[in-house]
């Protein structure tokens, strides 16, 4: 195989759009396996098998059992530490009351650490609002093309892979054509020399020994020949192979023989290019508001890390 390798800055894959759910459950599976991702990537969580649950009920400081989209737990240093994420798959940006009324939800849970989370944006003031509360805010969303213009890495990630796949078939035998020594088959045999060999299959059945070495298939043999040096490099070809102390050995019969012609193919190689769009590898991408940061999770567990730019804190 034959693999070759491209870089481009300029992508062609055209963004993905979220999944349109009325019922926000496939945004909260996706939010969901997103956060499980990158918490299995965390170096300092690894070691406690966190497991991210979608649809959990928590008893409040009043003992009432209340809903949250996302949530995770783990102990770290004697302390627990318990997070939620509220989910909204919304088209239009995230409003102001929308954070007020997880706040407010939020007080009968002391402790908890509260994370909302959009495919949109927010409404301007809503970062103010939930720093004011301590509520982390994310965009969570499927990758789009501009992500690849704001890549803060120190060199280029590639993001196509020309692959050209070289699929070689060994040459074929399709004819074999034995001489036998016939003085010698008829002082150490009782076959009639008259009568032809019924060969069912020239691949199996037949094999060639040659000065005492172990018998060889004509389908070894075959894996061994090639095109002559000096014509076309496929087509059918023949080959004549003299022989000095070679026998025929076929079933339960051993024959001594002068030489052999095999008729044979050979194949031009199947070539096939492959082209992978790394993008299309991309899970999803979180954004971190507050952080400034973004996180893209491909499929294979590898977490990008990157700043985000201007153009995507939201509104």
């Amino acid at each position: 195989m034959t693999v070759s390798v491209g870089v481009s800055a300029a992508p062609s894959a055209t963004a993905v759009s979220m999944m349109n759910d009325p019922s926000g459950r496939a945004y909260e599976i996706f939010v969901t396996s997103l956060q499980q991702a990158i918490l299995l990537s965390d170096a300092i969580t690894t070691h406690q098998n966190i497991v991210v649950e979608r649809n959990k009920r928590i008893e409040d400081k009043r003992g009432r059992e209340r809903q949250f989209d996302v949530y995770w737990e783990y102990e770290l240093g004697g302390l627990t530490y318990r997070t939620i994420i509220e989910c909204r798959d919304h088209s239009r940006p995230l409003s102001i009351d929308q954070i007020d009324g997880l706040a407010g939800k939020m007080r009968d849970f002391p402790g908890i650490r509260a994370v909302m989370a959009t495919s949109a944006v927010y409404q301007s003031g809503a970062r103010d609002k939930a720093d004011e509360y301590d509520i982390d805010l994310l965009i969570v969303r499927k990758h789009k093309e501009s992500d690849w213009d704001t890549l803060d890495d120190n060199f280029a990630r590639i993001r196509f892979l020309n692959i050209e796949v070289v699929l070689v078939v060994p040459p074929r035998i399709v004819g074999f054509h034995p001489v036998v020594d016939g003085k010698w088959v008829q002082e150490n045999t009782s076959l009639d020399t008259r009568e032809p060999m019924n060969i069912n299959d020239l691949n199996t059945e037949i094999f060639v020994e040659e000065d005492g070495d172990n018998p060889h298939s004509l389908l070894e043999i075959a894996n061994e020949l090639k095109a002559p040096d000096d014509g076309p490099s496929y087509g059918g070809f023949e080959k004549t192979v003299n022989m000095k102390n070679g026998f025929l050995v076929h079933k339960n019969q051993r024959l001594k023989m002068l030489s052999h012609r095999v008729e044979y193919l050979v194949h031009e190689p199947v070539r096939e290019k492959i082209e992978i769009d790394i993008a299309e590898q991309i899970v999803g991408v979180v954004e971190y508001l507050q952080k400034g940061s973004k996180k893209s999770v491909l499929r294979n567990g590898v977490i990008w890390d990157d700043e985000l730019t201007g153009g995507s804190l939201g509104q």
